[in-house]
């Protein structure tokens, strides 16, 4: 017979997790399943390799969470295993991501109330276009709604460097949006992150 979990909260489910309830576990990828595929669709770029690092990810909690320790919460320790993850499905795939191609972009003028989606779209593209590592603190940032200190625990890397990159990948971002916008635009060189 299942329980029902639903009303419990991480901090409850966490540890029954950890010591091995499968219906606590369950309940919490349930719960974590959206901001795991919205990392790895933010960070691969397109839906095919978002759900197959998804489920990666989520089949590395499901064996890991033994060795879950509280030192940092729950999503957090998820979010690093969800980047990872993605980090190798690109790595794995041996391509850059692409999340939509020009072919799908309208040709002729769109109305205002579709430049919601044409904007939606140009953003997904030049996101596309940074370097893994920088888009992978807008997505943790901008997506996920991550504090500096958050990302530099996911990431493993010195907060000075989240602020570093994310100021970076703001930058680029801004002017790859801009040379959208122009016919004879030259794709911004990629940065390698320090």
């Amino acid at each position: 017979m299942s329980q029902d979990l639903t009303g419990l909260g991480d901090e409850e489910l966490v540890p029954r997790a950890v010591q091995g309830d499968r219906h606590a576990l369950e309940q919490l990828l349930r719960r974590h399943r959206t901001t795991v595929l919205t990392v790895c669709a933010g960070i691969t770029g397109n839906r095919e390799d978002a759900l197959d690092a998804c489920q990666n990810a989520l089949i590395r909690v499901t064996g890991a969470i033994g060795g879950f320790r509280s030192e940092a919460r729950f999503t957090t320790w998820l979010r690093a295993i969800a980047v990872n993850a993605a980090k190798a499905e690109i790595a794995q795939r041996g391509r850059r991501p692409c999340p939509v191609g020009d072919d799908l972009l309208p040709t002729e003028p769109v109305r205002a109330v579709d430049g919601r989606v044409t904007d939606g779209l140009r953003v997904q593209q030049a996101l596309a276009a940074l370097d893994v590592d920088f888009r992978a603190v807008v997505v943790l940032r901008h997506l996920c709604g991550c504090s500096y200190e958050e990302i530099a625990h996911v990431l493993r890397i010195p907060m000075g460097t989240v602020k570093s990159r994310l100021s970076r990948a703001r930058l680029d971002l801004l002017e790859l949006l801009r040379l959208d916008d122009t016919t004879d635009a030259r794709p911004v060189a990629k940065r390698r992150p320090k």
